[in-house]
């Protein structure tokens, strides 16, 4: 799902020399990136790494059969991140880059310069067409990721204070 912790997962393997294949930097749409990864497989790079989300085995199906046609092994690694989880980190984003919590009209503007900011109805749309990968799909292996919150250092040792009806609580 959006805002699952992809790009910080994918990072580790453009680090180590893979290709890395991105629909929200590429432009396009996923079948958009059929052709790029049959070029990069064509020219020898078997070493690539698909950044994106593919909810349905019909969404990965041209994927994996793309590798297997060129004789290239496919490994998941599914990001098991909850829709919660995810709703957190995405709102995250909004105060990272914003400062601020956005409105519809200001992530509609934006969704045309900042692909990473999925609105709600986007998300809750993924999770309901969601079908978990199978290697019965074509995945040598399934790898799941289990969800793991990383704490900023900065908010440690912090609190949060309430007036109710003149009583301070922490």
């Amino acid at each position: 799902i959006q805002g699952a912790g992809k790009s910080s997962e994918v990072a580790r393997y453009t680090d180590a020399g893979y290709a890395r294949l991105n629909r929200d930097t590429l432009g396009g749409d996923l079948a958009s990136l059929i052709p790029k990864l049959h070029d990069l497989l064509s020219s020898g790079q078997k070493r690539v790494i698909l950044d994106n989300t593919y909810p349905t085995q019909i969404s990965r199906f041209p994927v994996i059969q793309m590798a297997h046609s060129h004789g290239v092994p496919v490994r998941c690694r599914y990001m098991a991140t909850s829709i919660d989880d995810a709703y957190i980190n995405v709102v995250h984003r909004f105060l990272e880059r914003y400062e601020k919590l956005l409105g519809p009209e200001e992530l509609k503007d934006l969704a045309k310069t900042d692909p990473n900011l999925p609105p709600p109805s986007a998300m809750v749309r993924w999770a309901t067409c969601f079908e978990p990968p199978t290697e019965g799909e074509g995945f040598s292996v399934v790898d799941v990721i289990p969800f793991e919150r990383r704490v900023d250092p900065m908010f440690t040792k912090k609190g949060l204070l309430l007036d109710v009806d003149g009583t301070i609580r922490s």
